[in-house]
Parts: structure tokens; C-alpha cells; sequence
């Protein structure tokens, strides 16, 4: 049988030094976090693997299409956003103040570059990115 023993000057000691650290540390970087998350969101997403394609679904609530830019660089696929806004508002809380957002995939090297397809709609990207076809093992003969 173990005994416990309750001892609450090391509670007191505890908490003082976690007051103390948390007004230090945490408080500039949780406003920064705050004032970072008014700026900028995760756009989620959902990839889909089918057998001839790859469908990637994009929540991107608030953005038109013509703030949304799609580009691939060799086979990394860059999706990014920005909304402008005329006024420069000071939030306490901005959840869905979405004024930025960027995502980068990275895609397999046997991808049909020439036949992406994207759309949007009711605040999701749609993404298609059809798989080239296997090509078969060359077999060399020695001479």
C-alpha cells in the first residue's frame, strides 16, 4: 500500500512558478498567435486516392476565384489566396476573417501534368489530378 502525502507549499511554489512563466512566455506569443490567426487560415483538405486520379478538396470559405492561384512547380502543387479588404479593422476575435491562405502538396512524379482540372464551388476547391499510366519495366539484354 502507498501512502500519498498532500504537501501544499509545493503546490503553492508550483503554481507561482507557472503564473510567473505564463505571464512571461506565454501571453506576447499567444496575441501573436491571435493576431496571425485574423491574417491567415488553414485551408483543410481532403485527398482522395481513386485508381485512375487523385481529388483533393480544398475548404476555402470566403475566397472567389479570381483570388485563388493554382500553380505547379515541377511536382510540388502550390494553392494559395488572398482576399483584400478595404478597411483596416482591429478584431478582439476574428474567427472567419480569412485574409490568407496557402497550401503546398506534394504530388507524385507519375501525374499527366497537361490534365489538371480545378473548380470551386459553394466555398470548396475541387482539384483533379489524373495519374499517368504505368509504364512497364525495360529489360536490357546483354550482347
Amino acid at each position: 500500500m502507498t501512502n500519498i502525502v498532500f504537501r501544499p507549499q509545493i503546490n503553492r511554489v508550483n503554481q507561482e512558478l507557472n503564473r510567473v512563466f505564463g505571464e512571461v512566455f506565454n501571453k506576447p506569443v499567444q496575441e501573436l498567435l491571435n493576431e496571425k490567426k485574423a491574417n491567415h487560415f488553414p485551408a483543410y483538405a481532403n485527398i482522395e486516392e481513386q485508381n485512375e486520379k487523385f481529388i483533393i478538396h480544398l475548404s476555402v470559405p470566403g475566397f472567389d476565384k479570381e483570388n485563388i492561384s493554382i500553380q505547379l512547380h515541377e511536382n510540388r502543387l502550390i494553392i494559395g489566396g488572398k482576399n483584400e479588404h478595404a478597411d483596416d479593422r482591429k478584431y478582439q476575435l476574428a474567427e472567419f476573417n480569412n485574409t490568407s491562405f496557402e497550401r503546398v502538396f506534394i504530388l507524385p512524379e507519375d501525374i499527366q501534368r497537361d490534365k489538371l482540372e480545378a473548380t470551386a464551388e459553394n466555398g470548396i476547391l475541387k482539384l483533379t489530378v489524373y495519374k499517368s499510366e504505368k509504364k512497364a519495366p525495360l529489360t536490357i539484354h546483354l550482347k
